[in-house]
């Protein structure tokens, strides 16, 4: 029996009141025999992976605008298809090409240990006069994108927002653009897999902006989003949007925009703290104090330039790996992250109370 036909079983069972028991042998067989490190897919940023047991069910990935969460969920994404995992994003900020082009800078970085600023691959990738060493990092991470690009789909926002699930009212009123669902489906059946890893970018634009009861059409969708994981199997990393407030407040879980659904929905709930939000974190009430509101500032004005910045990676829920914080250090101008430490901010984190043991 296949893994779709297993759960379509499963599916079947759930329709009548079926005692415990008749699932045992099916949870038995499911169990892992030791030879599997994480939990979930393995996206290569070993840091990452460590902190949540991999990309597992429904992760929400919060953050400040600006603070790099499409960045750390497209590198995620690449690392899983890098690793033979199908993956569907949807786009509904950025166009396709605009993903294409933060993922070259990814790959570029990963494969070649070059650093590109994105206009010098929109603006410049075809100049006869770009530099000879940036025309091959372009060229080789084109090519590489090209091989591992045969798993990568990308829906943006041109036909708009899709549906989570298969409509199920008039078909004359069905959408021409396939739900989620159907995608995941088909991307399963292309590639004969099991899993298919899904990113939404972000959480609150897939919820229906037509529906006038917005904490009930939050509620829907995130109700959605966690029946289409357990149908089909996929991981899916959406990222969210934090509100103004979260500018001056370190109460993570009320920070992300909308309705709590996108709390208590997800198995894993992940937080990326920019510089400011690291030194308000440490629960100071008054504030940042005059010279802390420079250290930010300088930090901001480095960043411009090019200079990598500290963040924190938070786990501010856990259904299988508790709360935790990692260091990770954000390169900003070139889109990419890496684990542990920046050398040039290291006495900064210390000062946010992140000291090595």
């Amino acid at each position: 029996m296949t893994p779709d036909e297993k759960r379509q079983l499963k599916l079947e069972k759930e329709l009548a009141l079926t005692p415990v028991s008749n699932f045992l042998e099916d949870y038995e067989a499911d169990l892992g025999d030791g030879t599997k490190k994480y939990r979930g897919l393995v996206s290569g940023f070993t840091e990452v992976d460590d902190l949540i047991s991999g990309l597992d069910r429904f992760i929400i990935l919060g953050g400040r605008s600006g603070a790099g969460k499409t960045t750390l969920a497209l590198q995620l994404a690449l690392g899983v298809a890098e690793k033979g995992t199908p993956v569907i994003i949807y786009s509904l900020e950025m166009c396709r090409a605009e993903i294409i082009t933060k993922l070259l800078q990814v790959i570029a970085h990963e494969q070649y240990r070059y650093d590109i600023y994105a206009n010098s691959i929109d603006l410049r990738g075809n100049d006869p006069n770009l530099d000879k060493d940036t025309k091959e990092a372009i060229k080789s991470s084109l090519a590489h994108l090209n091989e591992v690009g045969k798993l990568i789909y990308v829906r943006d926002s041109v036909n708009g927002v899709p549906d989570i699930l298969d409509y199920e009212g008039d078909r004359k009123k069905k959408q021409s653009l396939k739900s989620i669902y159907q995608d995941v489906t088909d991307a399963k059946a292309t590639h004969k897999v099991d899993r298919v890893l899904v990113l939404i970018d972000s959480v609150q634009d897939i919820v229906k902006a037509e529906n006038a009861q917005q904490t009930q059409a939050e509620v829907g969708a995130l109700a959605d989003l966690t029946i289409l994981q357990q149908r089909t199997g996929a991981t899916i990393l959406a990222t969210a949007q934090k509100n103004k407030a979260s500018t001056t407040s370190s109460d993570d879980y009320g920070d992300l925009m909308g309705s709590m659904s996108y709390i208590h929905k997800p198995n894993t709930v992940l937080m990326l703290n920019t510089p400011r939000e690291m030194l308000t974190g440490k629960g100071s009430k008054g504030g940042l104090t005059k010279e802390q509101q420079q250290e930010v500032r300088d930090i901001e004005n480095d960043a411009r330039k090019g200079i990598p910045s500290p963040t924190l990676l938070k786990v501010i829920k856990g259904r299988f790996t508790g709360a935790r914080a990692i260091p990770l250090t954000y390169h900003g101008a070139y889109s990419y992250f890496t684990g542990g430490k920046s050398d040039r901010y290291v006495d900064f984190y210390d000062e946010c109370g992140l000291i090595d043991d």
